[in-house]
């Protein structure tokens, strides 16, 4: 799947303008802390646009007005220097796709619209003031805007591409099944670590590019252990809880940093740094 995304399409290695969104719906029913922000999500389009900037790319980050204060924390420890912007209820997604320009939009762990036209949680409640933002992938190929959604669920934006599999194998599937696709859908078991994989796989391929980046402008833009774990805990810092386990720290549906997601980052640099 990533093969094709980045070398046969060119979705991100050969664009230099790009959209990352992560959207929180306020009152989330999984996470009933204020604010109502998940610790899968933001990490995961921060490390993304923090190795997509420093491959040279124009990175936007759209996010939900209530998730300002983890958005914030997260960006100031990720060095980065792009636009960051909200997308409030109300927006007008052909406008805004007209001013922006984006060439492609990255949408990670945002709930995406069901059959029913609502937004449901993996155990089937119904979730209120969900910003449109799957006008922006409906609208997209109109501005010829290329889509990638990523998910672990089968409840978030560009899941359409796999609605039948969802309904077929996951629990509440029938009900929660994002309907609207992505040209490009990314499944992982869990979305900061596939936000996190399209980064280092991008950084791998720029340097197989037909202008090539060095070797060591690639490996400098990779999402370590240690990149990882410092914005992590600035959001956590920032106000976001556990979706599955609100009480821990430094854990991402129901899984401490450490092993679990260390162990994976490690295994995605390994892995890439191979091919390098």
């Amino acid at each position: 799947m990533l093969e094709r995304l980045h070398m046969r399409e060119g979705y991100v290695m050969h664009v230099v303008h790009i959209l990352v969104m992560h959207f929180y719906c306020p009152g989330f029913p999984c996470v009933q802390q204020t604010p109502p922000t998940e610790s899968d999500g933001p990490s995961g389009v921060l490390s993304l646009a923090r190795t997509l900037s420093l491959l040279g790319k124009e990175v936007v980050i759209l996010y939900d007005e209530h998730d300002e204060p983890v958005m914030k924390a997260g960006y100031e420890t990720a060095g980065l220097m792009c636009r960051m912007i909200p997308f409030p209820l109300g927006s007008d997604a052909a406008k805004f796709l007209e001013t922006e320009k984006p060439q492609v939009i990255v949408a990670s762990e945002r709930a995406g619209m069901s059959a029913d036209g609502s937004y449901y949680t993996m155990k089937g409640r119904a979730m209120n003031g969900i910003g449109p933002v799957d006008a922006l992938f409906q609208r997209a190929a109109e501005f010829g805007v290329k889509t990638i959604g990523i998910g672990d669920g089968g409840n978030e934006l560009g899941m359409g591409k796999v609605a039948s599999l969802v309904r077929a194998s996951v629990p509440f599937g029938a009900k929660i099944a994002c309907v609207v696709p992505a040209d490009a859908t990314i499944v992982c078991g869990v979305s900061n670590w596939g936000a996190s994989g399209v980064g280092a796989v991008t950084a791998m391929l720029q340097a197989y590019a037909p202008e090539p980046l060095s070797k060591a402008k690639c490996v400098g833009a990779l999402p370590t252990v240690g990149v990882e774990k410092a914005i992590l805990t600035a959001t956590f810092e920032g106000g976001c809880h556990d979706g599955v386990k609100p009480e821990a720290r430094l854990s991402v549906d129901g899984m401490l940093f450490d092993p679990t997601h260390s162990d994976m980052y490690q295994g995605i640099v390994s892995t890439v740094m191979a091919q390098l």
